[in-house]
């Protein structure tokens, strides 16, 4: 945080604009990836507007899904549900499959809160095809996640388990982080599973997942979306 604080000062003494935005994302991004969705707000606000004026649409779709996730996070649902649909348009103007991607995933993440299951598993089918032809693994196991935490309300818990646990543990054939916003989620899914699943269901479903090679995983999930 310091760093990219002295940043943009020395890049606001050069009349570096790209060095600004660029130092802003970072300090929004600090502040996001550890909760502090309250500062990081005003942060991507700015940076939307620098890169805009800029002319780097991806980069300032990249800061807007951030705003958007902040703006969700403090309780602000209609205008996020605004960011995503600007940025969805943006993706899709631009040619951005990540950017798509990433819009059809928050998208995803409304339906299932509203009830609308079906719709849900549909847009997370969307965002994973699209993040398997970028061969973006990380994002596909970040969508793994996704489709467990969905069928842990009420649809297939067992299918839900063996997801997340194919998640987890490719993640940790790769030797990757888990990002602390998928952590969460994670810790959700668990809580919901249990209530569902009795000891010896979650732990069979629990090791069939750990078993599966990534393209079983995902074809899984793909097939719960019809």
């Amino acid at each position: 945080k310091r760093q990219a604080e002295e940043a943009i000062e020395i890049h606001r003494r050069l009349g570096d604009e790209w060095g600004v935005a660029r130092s802003t994302y970072m300090l929004g991004y600090a502040a996001i990836e550890s909760g502090d969705f309250r500062a990081a707000k005003p942060l991507f606000e700015e940076t939307v507007r620098l890169l805009s004026a800029l002319g780097y649409e991806h980069l300032a779709g990249m800061a807007t899904f951030n705003l958007e996730w902040a703006c969700d996070e403090l309780g602000e649902v209609e205008r996020a549900k605004e960011l995503i649909d600007e940025n969805l348009s943006r993706a899709r103007r631009i040619g951005s499959r990540s950017l798509e991607a990433a819009s059809l995933s928050s998208l995803a993440a409304y339906a299932r809160d509203e009830g609308r299951i079906d719709d849900t598993l549909d847009l997370h089918a969307k965002a994973l095809r699209l993040n398997r032809k970028l061969g973006d693994v990380p994002h596909q196991l970040d969508d793994l996640s996704r489709f467990a935490l969905t069928l842990a309300h009420g649809r297939d818990a067992r299918l839900g388990a063996q997801l997340l646990s194919a998640s987890l543990a490719l993640h940790d054939d790769r030797g990757m982080k888990i990002a602390l916003y998928q952590q969460r989620r994670n810790e959700e899914t668990l809580a919901r599973l249990r209530e569902q699943l009795d000891e010896e269901a979650f732990a069979d479903a629990w090791e069939r997942g750990r078993a599966l090679a990534l393209e079983d995983a995902l074809e899984l999930a793909l097939a719960s979306a019809g």
